[in-house]
């Protein structure tokens, strides 16, 4: 089945039935965090580390890709 489908479903039902989902907006942002880290890992060449689950290390530690 399409993930999108089952997540959607399950946000329905949590709504309905005032459940909290499986997974949250918390478990969704460390999802992106990692996510941003690996493309600016890549851009970069250097390895960016996690910290705690929640943040990584950013642009400020990567001079050459500061804005």
């Amino acid at each position: 089945e399409e993930p999108l489908t089952v997540q959607d479903r399950e946000f329905v039902s949590c709504v309905q039935n005032g459940d909290r989902p499986a997974t949250d907006g918390v478990c969704g942002l460390a999802v992106v965090q990692a996510l941003e880290a690996a493309e600016l890992s890549l851009r970069s060449g250097r390895t960016v580390y996690l910290t705690d689950g929640y943040g990584f290390a950013a642009e400020d530690q990567v001079p050459e890709l500061a804005s």
